[in-house]
């Protein structure tokens, strides 16, 4: 049996043929193996690429998980209309980019809902974020209560541990598929004119965390004896 290692990983995927719609394979790049001897590197290369379904390097890799769907249940059903925040033109051909890289994933799709959330860029670090401002349909969500564990507790609980891992999940909220019957409430409009709804679970919804929270927990029992996450 032929041992995909780091440096013959290129020539054993060389074999099969790549489609252009294909994004590029997980190469030694994309992972940092820097400090590992090269038997315990050549292991962990070996698993990791075993598991590349579960690396996404990009919004556009970003696949719905396998989960029920989240629900948004309103106080009533009378849409919630906010007019357009103002994208500076100096942003708006990377709000475009983000609006584009959502859509060819799957994230949003066009929409003709009468709903209309604000759309807007967030400063980050080193780039421009795309949030939208549910502050007024989240007035008119209803509640739903639940527990989390306090940043006192989980030090409490990994207290006397030998081995730390820590998993950082990229867009998490965006791979929790949105019940299509709630999808509508969703909806935004771009300064183009366009008009987009969510198909999966957004950053910004009160109830997000009520759901995500127990899929996250539910999902890690099945693999470990113990786990802890803070949000």
């Amino acid at each position: 049996m032929k041992i995909i290692t780091v440096n013959n990983y290129e020539d054993f995927y060389s074999d099969f043929p790549v489609s252009q719609d294909i994004l590029p394979p997980l190469t030694e790049k994309d992972f940092n193996l820097s400090g590992l001897d090269s038997k315990i590197k050549n292991r962990l290369f070996q698993l990791l690429i075993s598991h590349k379904s579960a690396f996404a390097r990009s919004t556009v890799e970003l696949s719905a998980a396998a989960t029920e769907h989240h629900r948004i249940n309103l106080q009533h059903d009378y849409p919630i209309k906010c007019p357009i925040y103002k994208i500076p033109f100096n942003l708006r051909n990377e709000f475009r980019r983000q609006i584009a890289d959502l859509e060819k994933a799957g994230i949003i799709s066009k929409s003709n809902s009468q709903y209309n959330t604000p759309a807007l860029f967030v400063k980050q670090k080193e780039n421009w974020r795309f949030v939208l401002d549910f502050r007024k349909l989240n007035e008119i969500t209803l509640t739903q209560d639940f527990v989390i564990l306090t940043l006192e507790d989980i030090l409490r609980e990994i207290s006397g541990s030998n081995y730390f891992s820590a998993l950082d999940m990229k867009s998490a909220f965006n791979q929790i598929p949105l019940h299509f019957a709630d999808r509508h409430k969703t909806a935004f409009s771009t300064p183009d004119g366009d008009k987009y709804e969510f198909n999966r679970l957004c950053f910004g919804l009160k109830t997000r965390l009520k759901h995500f929270s127990p899929l996250h927990k539910r999902f890690w029992k099945i693999y470990c004896t113990m786990e802890l996450w803070f949000i």
